[in-house]
């Protein structure tokens, strides 16, 4: 009688501490977490944490029954696997992939209207390749690249279907560039300088 009582009692403890932490292990670890407005679901997929976390990534971890955010260390499970978020009327709000703890991959988020707003790609905790930022109702508002977390190459700005401004970055800084019609003149004004001089005696 003993007996059942104690295992009876060890398995109460356990269920317990397993939805106090919200980690139903299925052969995969997940938790899933309900906020105020928003419900969060990831992966904490077993993984080696980095020796020494890099000071410039952010890492997302789990703990205290809840999942945190911060720079250059962390303290709980590692986010290891496929994110999601959720509105209160269980919509999609964004959906994404970890890599230890550090975003990795195609990282999508949708307005509380179910419209498209930012598609992101990192790499190892840092924005790397291909953004699209839409606006409200789905158009696009800019597009362009990352590379290393900075802003890289043409990056386009659309204020409506037939309105589009383009800037070039290198590594997060504009550069001016002199129009193609400036170029084509001073062109065309050095060829008649060598002109005028092939003709003094």
């Amino acid at each position: 009688m003993r007996f059942l009582s104690f295992l009876f009692c060890f398995l109460l403890a356990a269920t317990l501490t397993a939805f106090g932490q919200k980690i139903p292990d299925g052969g995969r670890h997940r938790v899933h977490i309900d906020r105020p407005g928003e419900t969060l679901e990831a992966e904490i997929l077993p993984i080696e944490p980095p020796a020494k976390p890099d000071p410039a990534r952010w890492y997302y971890w789990f703990g205290n029954s809840d999942i945190r955010r911060t720079q250059g260390g962390f303290s709980g499970k590692l986010l290891n696997g496929l994110y999601r978020a959720f509105y209160e009327d269980g919509s999609l709000k964004e959906s994404g992939a970890f890599k230890g703890g550090v975003k990795d991959g195609v990282w999508r988020s949708w307005n509380s209207n179910g419209a498209i707003s930012q598609l992101l790609t990192y790499r190892n905790g840092f924005r790397q390749g291909r953004f699209v930022v839409y606006q409200p109702d789905g158009s696009l508002l800019q597009s362009g690249n990352y590379t290393g977390d900075r802003l890289q190459g043409k990056i386009t700005s659309y204020s409506g279907p037939d309105s589009s401004r383009a800037v070039w970055y290198d590594e997060g800084k504009p550069v001016y560039h002199r129009s193609l019609w400036k170029k084509v003149n001073i062109f065309k004004k050095r060829e008649r300088d060598s002109t005028v001089q092939t003709k003094k005696p």
